[in-house]
């Protein structure tokens, strides 16, 4: 479990700077293909190519589609925390439950496969494991909660409390009440200099 909570917290970490983390793998590409050069055939670089360019345009499809069909209010351009009024469900949503992330990958898999370099192509794949099965993780753990409420309510056409989920709510609306209090009502939170 104390695992499963740091794979979790990495995510969240790796949530807030998904957009400078590429910048690595871009840097270990240039390293690789400088100081390990390959040379293929050049029948071998045009499958390169054609594949390359069949996965980034693809990967473009899958995020254009993705984007321009999802509800709103269901993510945003946000870093730091995660965001979400409703869950997506049609769609790319109803094939994969990551379209933008498997659109992300067939992209940068479509970059590196243009480089013709195996070592870059391996990179990127174990760069996008790493980084986005913590991210994944973060974000369903996240939706936990979303999932069982929405679950519930469309079994029993309407949410159904159970005694658990009662206690659990007392004890938040306690720990929240009592946190409000003692920073408005004392000076507990209040620090000395």
């Amino acid at each position: 479990m104390l695992l499963h909570k740091r794979l979790i917290h990495q995510g969240t970490v790796f949530f807030r700077y998904r957009g400078q983390l590429p910048i690595i793998v871009i840097l270990f590409s240039v390293f690789l293909i400088v100081f390990f050069p390959i040379n293929l055939t050049k029948e071998f670089r045009y499958g390169f190519y054609a594949l390359s360019s069949l996965f980034v345009i693809s990967g473009h499809i899958i995020r254009a589609s993705t984007v321009g069909n999802r509800h709103k209010h269901t993510s945003g351009r946000n870093r730091s925390h995660h965001y979400a009024e409703n869950l997506n469900t049609t769609g790319w949503y109803s094939v994969t439950r990551n379209p933008l992330y498997f659109a992300n990958f067939l992209i940068w898999l479509g970059l590196s496969l243009s480089t013709q370099h195996i070592g870059v192509v391996l990179l990127v794949c174990s760069f996008f494991w790493f980084v986005y099965q913590r991210i994944i993780l973060s974000e369903e753990d996240y939706c936990m909660l979303i999932i069982n409420i929405g679950q519930s309510i469309d079994n029993n056409n309407g949410y159904v409390f159970s005694y658990l989920d009662l206690l659990f709510l007392v004890c938040i609306l306690f720990f929240a009440g009592s946190m409000k209090l003692l920073k408005h009502k004392t000076s507990f939170f209040n620090s000395e200099d």
